[in-house]
């Protein structure tokens, strides 16, 4: 059995000290990329490949060990007085993401540029200037869908579809899945006439991952009636009731319940005894809590984000991702006083 080729080894042959091999092996931008590049390829011709074991040990003592505070993580915002971003969705996913970063060793910190009217070069430079490596960019207000900084001074995550450009990481509620759990819990309850509403914004932010796994279910549910789903660029009573006159949901899958309930209550339906309603957001957004509908658990989401950004940190992964990853965080359902308890 050959003997395992360990850093020393490489550093040795190479001339060069050991944690110059251990900088270029992480690919880290302090050492030129000609030297990176030579230590690593002579590292591949030493047939070097980590210990799994090791690096196990090395997260495990760096997960265990008495808390101090490594650093500072940015958590980037672009809203402004003027635009704000800042929503329950927004609140709950920074919650998760601040509580987890505290909880292993980080600060996370919120930084608004636009607001403070900086420009994002600048601000580019004044993170670096800082030492900060680790980005969360904030869910984005209605109007921004991409942002420029100086990646490749920067690991990056969003956890939120707002963002289009650039396609970093990204920690995701799983909007398809939770719409197939929730269409499934609304057929085993009986429910044959589904009807989904949602807004053109809506629509596009979420990638049409809703609609999409609505359309999906009802053409593969059996003995299901196909309702038109009704997208409206923003929220329209007329609209919205013409709809359920002419097509008669027996339930209706919502974004914004408050509205869409005093509509149906104020034009003489009984929610739920002549209509459902069920929130594919969390119950408690825009409507009460007490009615039917998927918790998206967006403070797991922030931590998960954490999670990864700090690995990518620990591995030196900087800037846009030649091929992103999604993670994807399945929501729950959470039951209420909006549907029917059983099949009729």
């Amino acid at each position: 059995m050959l003997p395992r080729v360990t850093l020393k080894a490489i550093a040795a042959k190479a001339g060069v000290h050991l944690s110059t091999v251990s900088l270029a092996l992480k690919n880290h931008p302090s050492l030129p990329e000609a030297t990176r590049l030579r230590l690593q390829n002579l590292a591949d011709e030493m047939g070097y490949c980590r210990d799994p074991l090791l690096s196990a040990l090395i997260a495990y003592r760096s997960t265990n060990r008495p808390l101090s505070k490594q650093g500072v993580l940015a958590w980037v915002d672009l809203g402004t007085n003027a635009l704000p971003a800042r929503s329950w969705t927004h609140a709950n996913i920074w919650n998760g993401a601040f509580n987890h970063a505290q909880k292993l060793g980080w600060n996370l910190q919120e930084f608004r540029p636009l607001n403070e009217g900086i420009a994002l070069p600048q601000f580019s430079r004044i993170l670096r200037t800082r030492g900060i490596q680790g980005l969360i960019i904030a869910p984005l207000p209605v109007g921004i869908n991409s942002i420029e900084l100086e990646w490749s001074w920067f690991s990056a995550v969003c956890p939120s579809h707002s963002l289009h450009t650039p396609d970093l990481h990204r920690i995701l509620t799983n909007q398809a899945h939770n719409m197939r759990v929730l269409c499934q819990k609304l057929y085993n309850l009986g429910y044959r006439r589904p009807g989904f509403v949602i807004t053109t914004d809506e629509n596009r932010r979420t990638g049409h991952d809703w609609l999409s796994a609505f359309l999906g279910f009802q053409y593969s549910a059996v003995n299901l009636a196909i309702i038109p789903p009704l997208e409206q660029m923003a929220f329209e009573s007329n609209g919205f009731l013409a709809w359920v006159r002419v097509y008669k949901p027996d339930v209706i899958i919502v974004t914004r319940p408050n509205d869409y309930i005093a509509t149906l209550t104020a034009a003489g339906f009984s929610i739920p005894r002549d209509i459902g309603v069920a929130s594919i957001r969390n119950p408690g957004f825009l409507g009460p809590d007490s009615m039917w509908g998927v918790n998206e658990c967006f403070e797991e989401i922030g931590q998960k984000a954490i999670d990864v950004l700090v690995g990518m940190i620990h591995r030196n992964e900087k800037g846009v991702p030649i091929k992103s990853i999604k993670t994807f965080i399945s929501g729950e359902l959470q039951e209420g006083d909006t549907l029917r308890s059983q099949a009729v």
